[in-house]
């Protein structure tokens, strides 16, 4: 046990470091979510990589470990796990990498799509 105490002792202080794969671009546009229950809510899309994103609920609530689905505007959409929640803010990872044809995700990855 004094031998555990001892490696907590050790940690640096300060934030943790990140471990996300990639660096996320910041974005901004209209985004839907649905979980597995059927529970809907509205946001904006805060930012995104090829393996998840950020998002700032309107409406609804989200909760750590759920599996939704986040969708822009009328295209299909893409399969996540609820990996974070901080008050209307939750990150998420896909389940899957965001497939090369979905272009209205990789126009956001690029700067391009949606305001």
């Amino acid at each position: 046990m004094a031998a555990q105490l001892a490696r907590i002792e050790q940690l640096p202080a300060g934030p943790a470091p990140s471990r996300r794969k990639v660096e996320r671009q910041a974005a901004n546009t209209r985004v839907r979510l649905r979980s597995t229950h059927g529970d809907r809510a509205n946001g904006h899309l805060i930012d995104l990589s090829l393996h998840g994103c950020s998002v700032r609920l309107d409406t609804g609530s989200l909760r750590c470990g759920a599996f939704i689905s986040i969708a822009i505007g009328n295209h299909p959409a893409l399969q996540a796990i609820i990996r974070w929640v901080q008050g209307e803010t939750a990150g998420m990872e896909f389940l899957a990498t965001i497939p090369a044809e979905r272009s209205e995700w990789h126009g956001l990855l690029r700067g391009s799509f949606g305001s």
